[in-house]
């Protein structure tokens, strides 16, 4: 998959993706559609750590 990541010392980009996701601290990962850009979720940390979870729960986003 052709992962995305915002480089480090890229605050102003950071601070821009946290407000839009709402992310308050550390770990997130929040996953967005890359054909469209749609925010997906905010809580992939949560949803990639998790043993019972699915294992690609956004495949059917």
């Amino acid at each position: 998959m052709p992962w995305l990541a915002v480089p480090y010392g890229e605050t102003a980009a950071t601070a821009r993706l946290a407000g839009a996701c709402k992310v308050r601290g550390t770990p997130s990962l929040a996953v967005f559609d890359g054909a469209t850009g749609e925010l997906l979720t905010a809580l992939g940390a949560a949803d990639v750590s998790d043993p019972g979870a699915l294992a690609d729960p956004l495949a059917a986003a």
